[in-house]
């Protein structure tokens, strides 16, 4: 199903303000190559031309779960999918992956084949990358975390460290040596609540902002001190499974996520103010599954579409996907919205094709066209089908 938009964005490029236009152009999401192995639960990370979906897993007689240590690469190029002959070491589901500016992957964290937590952590260099089917290579194993960590969150920090956080007090920090070597230490303070299936953003100004995750509070990592202060606003209930994202003026966008003590979702979005330590309700928004009209939305993804280019990013976000969890049967959402920043507003732009949950959105966009690959996850009736789409929008972007 394609939605006319009719509106003129505002951006900023290095050398003069630009405009970039989505006006009677179609958005539109479009059927690509399946996703080879198909999966749930993957990380996701994108590296010049190639889309990087690691690990996960799909079901055994449609039944097991199975994790996998799969790389699979997308070529934006082609629209085409091959599977590395770079293998993980140890096959995880829910993980995190987060590219580094060198174009190297940290992997860290997940969930293993007997369904405990992972304390590992990986790197995969797409450098030293094959598809040749006969070769058969490992990532290179960087160490231990502190704890096991099941859906750990990772954020780089301005000077290319890496935060870790998730399901403890505990945090890491992963960082190099003077000859290059990586280490994985503690972070030399505790957060103060664990978090569990949390959010978290790197804000304007360096430092990190942790978002719930089964808690109401909000805490800021300082990456000088490494300590952790919580805010003095909270949310109105226990959340998991939020969405975030660091919008262009310096405020942080929060969508959805489910009560941890009723176990409904909730259809609300928040803007927060870090400067005037602000949370304030914003639109509420209406997803929708295959059965109709949902109550609420967790496990949304939100994608920065201009994200690979700092100069214009924070002004166009996807959104899509999730589920409305109920605590007794999970309506996996169809739906889908561009968020434009400078007037606040929500466009609907859905529906998907399928419904996708425990997936991944990678934007990819360039100069005329806003683009971003919705990979695989659970579809209706909890069914893993290995449908991969392209959402398009047209923007003329008038130099």
């Amino acid at each position: 199903m394609k939605k006319t938009l009719l509106r003129t964005l505002t951006l900023l490029s290095l050398s003069m303000p630009v405009l970039a236009q989505v006006t009677d152009d179609f958005c539109s999401f479009g059927i690509t190559a399946a996703l080879p192995q198909p999966a749930a639960g993957i990380a996701a990370v994108r590296h010049a031309e190639n889309i990087y979906a690691i690990g996960g897993y799909g079901y055994f007689m449609n039944a097991v779960p199975i994790a996998s240590n799969l790389i699979r690469i997308y070529n934006t190029q082609t629209n085409s999918w091959s599977v590395s002959s770079y293998k993980l070491n140890t096959p995880r589901m829910y993980l995190a992956a987060l590219g580094r500016p060198d174009g190297k992957i940290i992997i860290a964290g997940g969930i293993s084949q007997e369904y405990q937590g992972i304390n590992t952590v990986e790197l995969f260099d797409p450098a030293a990358v094959s598809t040749d089917q006969a070769g058969s290579n490992l990532c290179q194993i960087l160490g231990n975390m502190s704890c096991a960590r099941k859906n750990p969150v990772l954020n780089l920090l301005k000077d290319g460290r890496i935060l870790i956080t998730g399901n403890t007090r505990e945090a890491d920090i992963i960082e190099q040596d003077k000859s290059g070597k990586f280490i994985i230490r503690p972070v030399k303070n505790k957060m103060n609540h664990a978090r569990h299936e949390h959010a978290a953003v790197r804000l304007a100004d360096g430092r990190v902002l942790l978002i719930t995750g089964r808690q109401k509070s909000m805490e800021i990592f300082d990456p000088h001190l490494e300590t952790f202060t919580l805010t003095k606003t909270v949310f109105d209930n226990y959340y998991d499974d939020q969405a975030t994202a660091l919008l262009h003026n310096g405020k942080v966008l929060i969508v959805g996520g489910q009560n941890t003590r009723s176990s409904g979702c909730t259809n609300q979005t928040w803007l927060y103010d870090p400067e005037k330590d602000k949370l304030t309700p914003n639109h509420t928004l209406v997803p929708f599954s295959n059965d109709g009209v949902c109550q609420g939305m967790s496990d949304v993804q939100v994608v920065d579409l201009y994200g690979g280019v700092p100069e214009i990013s924070g002004r166009v976000f996807l959104l899509c996907g999730g589920e409305d969890d109920n605590g007794k049967k999970d309506a996996i959402l169809r739906s889908a919205w561009l968020y434009l920043t400078h007037t606040n507003e929500f466009l609907e732009v859905g529906p998907m094709n399928q419904p996708h949950d425990d997936f991944k959105a990678v934007a990819f966009s360039d100069n005329t066209q806003l683009r971003a690959l919705i990979i695989d996850g659970h579809s209706a009736n909890d069914k893993i089908t290995g449908c991969v789409e392209i959402f398009k929008c047209q923007s003329g972007i008038q130099h």
